[in-house]
């Protein structure tokens, strides 16, 4: 929509956002950087001040934010969500972690996608079984 403000504009404390790499119905997926460790996150940015939508995210992100902390097999948001001019943002760990050990140029990145996921697993597991031989 015309009237919602740039994401690159919004005060997202301790985070440098990079370029957008995805979007739903709710909202865009941003590739950030955070500030004082330089580890790479995703900000997922939901505009509409007030609106329904933000509400629902809301309530989902607080949930969820209890209910995974600690988890090893799910993913971490490690800040509390924020608002600034209208939107509801927050943080969350990259789900492929391709970014975590800098290999790849953020400029380069894209989210892994399944048939990816599903290939590196398999050619780790082929590399286990290799290895154990």
């Amino acid at each position: 929509m015309p009237d919602e403000p740039d994401p690159l504009d919004l005060g997202i404390p301790n985070y440098r956002l990079i370029r957008r790499i995805g979007e739903g119905a709710f909202g865009q997926v941003w590739l950030a950087e955070e500030e004082l460790t330089r580890i790479y996150c995703a900000v997922k940015i939901i505009p509409g001040a007030g609106s329904k939508r933000q509400g629902v995210e809301l309530g989902g992100v607080q949930k969820y934010r209890q209910l995974s902390q600690g988890h090893p097999n799910l993913i971490q948001l490690p800040a509390p969500p924020g608002m600034d001019k209208g939107c509801l943002f927050y943080v969350m760990e990259l789900a492929d972690n391709a970014l975590g050990t800098r290999v790849a140029a953020e400029a380069d990145y894209q989210p892994m996608t399944l048939a990816t996921m599903l290939a590196y697993g398999a050619g780790s597991a082929c590399t286990a079984c290799w290895s154990n031989l």
